[in-house]
């Protein structure tokens, strides 16, 4: 798994509660985005409204300070990513343990296939919460020649671990599996050059399945062209194990969608590759398992041949029995009510659902019931969190004024179907048969002070 801006916020925000008992400040995750980004202190104030002194000669360095004393080293805003990474990757553990039912069982098999692929989500990187039906109508569509899944979530859902899951089924039963995340393709450099992207996939693959690289040797850009080049290499040379499938999954694909020129020749070369898989016996052996988040959808325009590839599954949030599960690998003593009442502020969704495990057995003895009395102190557990979606609905303003209506409406809203769609991608609503409502307490809780002046609307706001 790929070291990410989220995962520098999360790592900041546990190194400062340590440093100062408190959470990150919304002035200091904006700091962080900013300096993620590369850009300057001024764009930074300019961008945010900021004051430039305000950024420049408080706020960050009272950021890298904290970071600083928390580190142990000298952190400043041109070493800040080295530093939380390096704090990350400590942070990460070495094994994968598999819950299955309400039982845990470790299989060292599946540790070492999962390890040696990096296949650990951020939630579930020592946990994994089985979910039987997706778990096994994935793996069988994937048995067939020729298969594209398509997993679907908003971010942390549990897309990696699942994918996870599948790779080390395919690897214990002696198949090559390799997830390859495009993540740690260089955007400036792939994402830009349909050529070099294909590439740079091609030349993972061999890596991680151990080839010797004859790729110069059937790559004939301007004669064939680069999407008949990659073919002959996929069929001369990577499809050439007898009788064994190869599991490619793609993770992170969505990071394409914001390079049109890219994205339709990449979609369009994986259509013609699952329709021949369907018909011609070594394409048969290449299956795709590919990981979008849905986040994506606030600002892309899909191509129709994506749309239209393999089987798409939409990863659903945990079930209440699945939460109890969860619970328990993190010794929580919360009963039935005080579940449910965890449940009506986040939903199933894994990521929340373990920000609250862990603050309850760090701070409250494994207790879900302290978690409950003050709502400051929840939205304080998910100040990162709930901040990266109010930015996410700052870049689009009619997104942000249609979710205002849901926030302060008391029933279902029916609203513009494609802006429907796109906050459900960002897992802010849920659609009802009669419109959408928020996916969860927590955000009404959180976004009503930003909504709130013009008070609740009630009689009217069936459709907007």
């Amino acid at each position: 798994m790929s070291f990410g801006l989220e995962d520098a916020i999360e790592v900041a925000e546990q190194l400062v509660y340590q440093q100062a008992s408190r959470n990150l400040k919304d002035v200091e995750i904006t700091v962080l985005r900013g300096a993620w980004d590369k850009l300057a202190y001024g764009r930074i104030a300019t961008q945010n409204k900021y004051s430039a002194s305000y950024i420049s000669q408080d706020a960050a360095p009272e950021l890298w300070k904290l970071l600083s004393n928390a580190l142990g080293e000298k952190v400043r805003k041109s070493n800040f990513k080295a530093a939380l990474k390096r704090c990350w990757e400590d942070l990460q553990p070495n094994a994968t343990i598999q819950y299955i039912a309400e039982q845990y069982v470790t299989e060292s098999d599946e540790i070492a296939d999962a390890t040696a692929c990096h296949n650990t989500s951020h939630y579930a990187t020592s946990r994994y919460i089985e979910r039987p039906f997706i778990d096994e109508m994935c793996y069988e569509a994937l048995m067939r020649p020729g298969a594209l899944v398509r997993i679907r979530a908003p971010r942390r859902m549990g897309k990696t671990a699942i994918a996870s899951h599948l790779i080390a089924k395919f690897s214990r039963a002696g198949y090559p599996a390799i997830r390859l995340s495009f993540e740690l393709a260089d955007r400036n450099v792939h994402f830009t050059d349909f050529s070099k992207l294909l590439r740079w996939m091609c030349l993972n693959i061999e890596h991680e399945l151990g080839y010797s690289s004859h790729l110069d040797d059937v790559w004939d850009e301007s004669g064939l062209g680069v999407k008949v080049s990659c073919s002959n290499y996929f069929e001369r040379y990577l499809l050439q194990a007898p009788n064994k499938p190869l599991i490619l999954c793609l993770d992170n694909i969505e990071l394409l969608f914001s390079y049109p020129h890219v994205d339709r020749n990449f979609f369009d070369l994986l259509h013609a590759w699952h329709e021949k898989g369907k018909t011609q016996t070594p394409w048969g052996k290449l299956r795709f398992l590919i990981m979008q988040s849905t986040e994506s959808y606030r600002y892309t325009q899909f191509t129709p041949a994506f749309l239209e590839l393999g089987l798409p599954v939409d990863l659903p949030e945990l079930s209440f029995q699945q939460v109890k599960v969860f619970a328990k690998q993190y010794g929580i003593s919360g009963d039935a009510p005080q579940l449910k009442t965890l449940m009506r502020w986040v939903g199933g969704h894994p990521y929340l659902l373990e920000k609250a495990f862990t603050y309850a057995s760090s701070y409250f003895s494994n207790s879900l019931e302290a978690l409950f009395t003050d709502e400051f102190k929840i939205l304080e557990i998910y100040r990162g969190y709930l901040h990266s979606q109010w930015m996410n609905l700052r870049e689009n303003p009619e997104l942000m004024s249609a979710f205002s209506q849901v926030v302060k409406c008391f029933e279902p809203v029916c609203i513009d179907p494609i802006l429907a769609y796109q906050l459900q991608g960002l897992n802010l609503v849920k659609q009802l048969e009669s419109g959408v409502v928020l996916q969860c307490k927590l955000y009404g809780v959180y976004f009503k002070k930003y909504f709130s002046q013009d008070g609740p609307v009630k009689g009217s706001c069936k459709c907007v």
